[in-house]
């Protein structure tokens, strides 16, 4: 009777067809964007752009999502967009990419879809070509000892077909009864030039470091160099670079007859990762070596590690970790030497755009 129930069964699903349903895309005057997942479902709205194999697009009933390029099936666009193709030539056009064609609508050219490395919309503004996340920790104490700290962060990114700028900002502040104990502030900017899908130059890049505790008022450094991306796909991206440049730095003080600042030329080798452990859970890590070349025991250190979990699509959790170090520390004014290491571990909230 089972072996009789089987057959029935097999016999019953070869003769099955899958429901698939009909494409919504009007091509006459259509003023959404579709796409199509492999599972058949259909989506309208806004195509936000295609890059590292990522389709993110702001869909009209679920906000903004994001899908493995290879899980798209079909993709129409209702108003132009820049086609970045391997070889790094480009085009403008309506399109719609079918299964393994794309179709430039503008010249009717049949082209294939391995061929493309992005797709940015051509009416795309600036503003909504960057992506990124502001956080705020806060630890609020009172009683015996008032205290207060605060850490503010910012790290940005502005994505175009060949270019990529990167902006990043840390800030922490302690406050005992109302005096500063501790102040340092970090930022950073670079402009990559992309010259293949994994290869860049930095033609121009500078940080800025002060911090009292190690005794540093202004720390300056502008530099060039190159990067490589190791890995490049959805859920996981690691990044090397190496630049050459120059460092300038003033103390807050220093002893009786020592200059109250230096200057020299170093190498900075950086390497960054990011990571999708699940869905909702993220990790950023980024090691910073800057060797000074006339006093290589001069080496400074930087390691910056956080681990965010969505709340929302825009809000997050983020516990954050740092360290850093200086290799030779500029005794103060009063002769001591400040520690060469300093860490930090702190949470806040923070928000994605």
């Amino acid at each position: 009777m089972l072996i009789i129930l089987s057959v029935m069964l097999i016999s019953a699903g070869e003769g099955a067809e899958v429901w698939s349903p009909e494409s919504p895309v009007q091509e006459a005057g259509m003023i959404f964007d579709w796409v199509q997942l492999n599972h058949s479902e259909w989506l309208k709205g806004e195509l936000v752009s295609l890059r590292d194999n990522v389709v993110i697009f702001d869909s009209d009933e679920f906000d903004v999502q994001s899908f493995d390029w290879e899980d798209v099936t079909e993709l129409h666009s209702s108003g132009e967009v820049v086609v970045v193709f391997i070889g790094r030539d480009t085009t403008t056009s309506r399109i719609s990419v079918i299964d393994d064609v794309v179709v430039l609508h503008n010249t009717n050219e049949l082209v294939e879809r391995s061929r493309v490395l992005s797709i940015i919309p051509a009416k795309a503004g600036w503003w909504s070509l960057w992506d990124g996340r502001v956080s705020l920790g806060l630890n609020l104490r009172s009683g015996n000892t008032n205290q207060a700290d605060l850490q503010i962060m910012m790290d940005s990114v502005h994505r175009t077909a060949f270019n990529r700028l990167n902006l990043a900002y840390i800030g922490n502040y302690s406050l005992v009864e109302s005096t500063t104990i501790a102040s340092n502030n970090f930022a950073s900017f670079s402009w990559n030039y992309f010259i293949n899908k994994r290869v860049y130059i930095i033609p121009v890049a500078y940080k800025f470091n002060n911090d009292l505790l190690t005794n540093i008022r202004q720390q300056h450094t502008p530099s060039l160099g190159f990067g490589y991306q190791i890995l490049d796909s959805p859920n996981l991206e690691w990044d090397v670079t190496g630049a050459a440049g120059y460092q300038y730095i003033q103390y807050e003080s220093v002893k009786i007859g020592h200059d109250d600042f230096s200057h020299s030329y170093v190498i900075q080798l950086v390497t960054k990762l990011t990571a999708d452990i699940t869905e909702t859970t993220d990790i950023d890590i980024s090691y910073t070596a800057t060797i000074d070349l006339i006093d290589i025991y001069n080496t400074n250190q930087n390691i910056f590690a956080m681990l965010s979990v969505d709340i929302t699509d825009n809000l997050e959790l983020g516990l954050t970790f740092t360290w850093g170090r200086v290799g030779s520390p500029e005794p103060r004014g009063d002769g001591s030497i400040p520690k060469k290491d300093d860490f930090s571990l702190s949470a806040g909230i923070g928000f994605d755009y």
